[in-house]
């Protein structure tokens, strides 16, 4: 695999890899992820503040999620990931300060969500498929879900899952049976998806939320040996939904393995409490902000803030 990187204006990234070196798609997610990748972005974000001025910078330090969820939120490693970002945060400001930018900087601290202990996986594919809502093709002795001719199928993301219906019939028949599956909170149909704002018209059909212990699993197939080629790998873009047990290896193989137990952290629930709320940090002391913002009114502060 060659790594490059799209940018704009032409030629920033190249501009970024004489003075950074290689950006490593490794170290940003997989078995190898670690804070090389938010060191990274951080050092590159610095060089672009100081060389074009944007008005708005929005940085991603994904650094948080690795350990939260190999080893769960409350473990010794996810502290240290936390140690680490506040170290890179403190590197931004002695550096704005050096380049004589920080009078002139504004910085917003967001964070994405709130991560819950984890030790139960839910494997909704393979509950659907054993009550014959979907149909799997074999191909050399791998299984593939064919979707289009599948009655139902779920996308899987954390603690939550779209569960796409192809026949309105069917719906209250999926949403009685999945309300039985452990594991499974709530099933939404469309008066709590448009009570919670999740009506898109690309949402599923029913909306499923994991108990705070739990998280969903993208897999179909009912023996391993049946997996497809591309669940032993990093492959973000095959796979019906999100697949946290990238972030292992077998050491013997260099395969992922299908071990979904190992994840220990996950996150997507709606907020119920103080202990679901997440942190937005605002510096400078000229504007009055609210004491809590629903998720959707960030982009209007920012726009705020952009023009204050």
């Amino acid at each position: 695999m060659i790594q490059w990187y799209a940018s704009k204006p032409n030629g920033l990234y190249s501009q970024l890899r004489e003075k950074l070196g290689d950006f490593d798609l490794r170290t940003f997610w997989g078995p190898l992820a670690s804070c090389q990748s938010s060191d990274w972005i951080l050092k590159a974000a610095i060089d672009v503040l100081e060389n074009y001025r944007p008005k708005l910078s929005l940085v991603y330090l994904p650094n948080l999620d690795y350990n939260a969820q190999r080893f769960g939120p409350d473990s010794v490693q996810a502290k240290q990931s936390l140690k680490e970002i506040d170290g890179l945060i403190g590197y931004l400001v002695e550096e704005l300060k050096r380049r004589r930018l920080y009078e002139d900087t504004r910085i917003v601290l967001l964070s994405e969500y709130a991560f819950k202990p984890v030790r139960r996986p839910i494997y909704i594919n393979r509950f659907l498929r054993k009550l014959g809502y979907q149909v799997v093709d074999r191909v050399e002795e791998m299984e593939f879900i064919n979707m289009e001719n599948s009655r139902a199928f779920a996308l899987a993301d954390h603690q939550l899952a779209h569960v796409y219906i192809t026949h309105s019939d069917d719906i209250p028949e999926v949403k009685g049976v999945l309300q039985e599956l452990p594991g499974i909170a709530e099933v939404w149909g469309e008066d709590e998806k448009k009570q919670h704002r999740i009506d898109h018209e690309r949402s599923g059909e029913l909306i499923a939320i994991a108990e705070p212990d739990s998280w969903f699993v993208y897999y179909w197939w009912l023996e391993d040996e049946r997996a497809p080629e591309f669940a032993h790998t990093v492959d973000i873009h095959r796979k019906p939904g999100y697949d946290p047990v990238e972030l292992f290896v077998n050491p013997k193989t260099y395969r992922i393995p299908l071990q979904p137990e190992l994840i220990q952290g996950s996150h997507g629930l709606p907020v119920r409490g103080e202990n679901d709320q997440i942190s937005m940090i605002v510096s400078g002391r000229d504007m009055d902000l609210p004491q809590e913002l629903d998720a959707t009114e960030v982009h209007d502060l920012l726009l705020r803030l952009c023009l204050s």
